[in-house]
Order: C-alpha cells, then structure tokens, then sequence
C-alpha cells in the first residue's frame, strides 16, 4: 500500500515538474520573441542563451532561432549555420510563424553577403507567409513584422545604390511605425532615412534626423542604434572640418560622439565598431592639421 503511495507520488511529482519545465520553456520562448519582433538583439540574447532544463523539448529548434538571430550582425556564419539546421525542422513541422521568420533571417544574411536580390526574395517571402499566419491571428504582430521586413528592404535598395527606391520603402516602413506607434520600426527608419540624406548631401537634413534617433535610441536602451546615431553625428560633424577645418565646434562636436560611441562599442564588445570609431577620431585629428 505504501509502495502505491509512493508511485502515485512520484507520478504526481513528475507531471508537475514536466509542466512545469513546459511552461518555463513557453514564457523564455515568448520573452525570445517579444525581443525579436522589437528588434532588441541585446535582449534577445540574453533569453536566447539562457539556459534550460530540457534540451530534448520539441521546440527547441525555435530557441535555436532566436540565438542565430541574437548574433547575426556579428557572427553571420555561425548564425547561418543555426538557420539551416532549425529551418529543415520548421519545414517539417510547416510551422508558418517559423517559417515567417526563419525567412527573414535568410534575408539579413544574404544582405551581408551580398546577394541583395536573394536577400530581397528572402524578406518578402517572410512577409507572405506573416500573411497566410497572422492575418486572421494578430493584425499589429503582422504589421510588425511587415514594417520590419520593409525596412530591411530598404536598406538592401541602399546597398544597391538605388537610392529612390530606399527612400519609397523606408517612407512605407515610416508610415506602418507611426500608424502603430511601433518606436523601434520609427527608430530604425528614421536611421535609414538619415543615411540617405547623407548620401544626397543634405547634412543638414540628415544631423536633425540622427539627433531624433539618437534620442529616441536613448529612450528606448536601444545601444546598438544610439552607437550608429552618435557615429554618424560625429561623420557630420567631421565633413564640417574637412570643408572649414577652423571650425572649433565642429571639431569638438565629432570627438563629443565619435568619444560616446566608442564607450558603447566597448560595452558591446563591437570589436568591428571599436577599430571603426578609432579611425574616426584619427581622422577628426587629421582634418585640422
């Protein structure tokens, strides 16, 4: 009678413990996510890399995902390795949420490759299957990931030099955010648009842009984005010197953010951005001799 007892415990403490586990996994997946779609890679990989009891779960292929993601802009190789591991278990399982966002990861690699045409199928691809999910599900997550996947987009154009149609799609992107009141989507446009001003020469047009986002980056602990606002403030203000190397201001305005997006590349361990930020300065010092 005891042993009984005891089996039907043991039983009872099992269930318990596996649902619980299950749940654990669903809430860090569902943290993973939320990270993802705001595009907060920071976040991201902190909960991607967490770690769990049970690497046997089913889903673990979808934690896989989010980590490839979490180092995709520093580690694209490694990163693409984990898609194509995670994207055969998404094909079978026809899971068209993963499916969305296995897509969208193809796309960023394929950019940073250089296969823009490839990368461009990748994110529209992504947008259709975010139809087919999301449509009747969840409207602001399919507009989320619509205006992401625009922006993406978008930079790709820039990539290409087709400069007009980069500020079409970035434009659209813009439009989703403000509509939805997403603020890393309206982050990561604003940074967008502010590189095409650059490229047209309107610096004017372009420092308004990078301060916004810069503030905005600030408001939102975005410290990637605030690192690429304060370095493009700094080249700005570096294109000043360069065409009136007296201007003291100008001078010390570059050193001010190329100095404050060092600080945030050391935080990030952005080895790629440090080496970057420290020609930036070499090259504010070269300009007023």
């Amino acid at each position: 009678m005891h042993l009984k007892k005891l089996l039907i415990f043991l039983l009872l403490f099992i269930l318990i413990v596996s649902k619980s586990l299950a749940q654990d996994f669903e809430e860090l997946l569902t943290k993973c996510e939320e990270f993802y779609l705001t595009t907060q890679l920071d976040s991201l990989k902190k909960y991607a890399n967490a770690p769990i009891e049970n690497e046997n779960l089913k889903t673990i292929s979808k934690l896989k995902f989010y980590k490839a993601s979490a180092i995709m802009r520093t580690y694209p190789d490694s990163a693409f390795k984990i898609l194509n591991d995670v994207g055969k278990e998404f094909q079978v399982q026809n899971d068209l949420k993963y499916l969305a966002y296995w897509n969208s990861g193809l796309g960023n690699y394929n950019r940073r490759r250089g296969n823009f045409k490839e990368a461009i199928n990748y994110h529209e691809n992504a947008i259709n299957l975010a139809n087919q999910y999301y449509t009747k599900k969840d409207i602001i997550k399919l507009n989320r990931i619509i205006g992401t996947q625009t922006n993406s987009i978008s930079i790709i154009y820039f990539d290409m030099s087709e400069y007009e149609l980069a500020n079409k799609t970035v434009l659209k992107a813009l439009e989703i955010a403000n509509k939805y009141n997403f603020k890393q989507i309206e982050l990561a446009s604003i940074i967008i648009l502010a590189n095409i001003q650059m490229h047209f020469k309107h610096l004017d047009l372009a420092e308004n842009s990078f301060l916004t986002a810069k503030d905005l980056a600030s408001k939102l602990n975005d410290n990637y984005r605030l690192g690429v606002a304060l370095s493009n403030l700094g080249i700005i203000n570096l294109l000043k010197i360069e065409a009136k190397p007296q201007d003291k201001n100008a001078y010390l305005s570059a050193k001010k953010y190329f100095y404050e997006a060092l600080k945030i590349a050391e935080k990030q361990k952005d080895f790629l951005g440090l080496s970057s930020r420290y020609s930036n300065l070499a090259n504010v010092e070269n300009a007023v001799q």
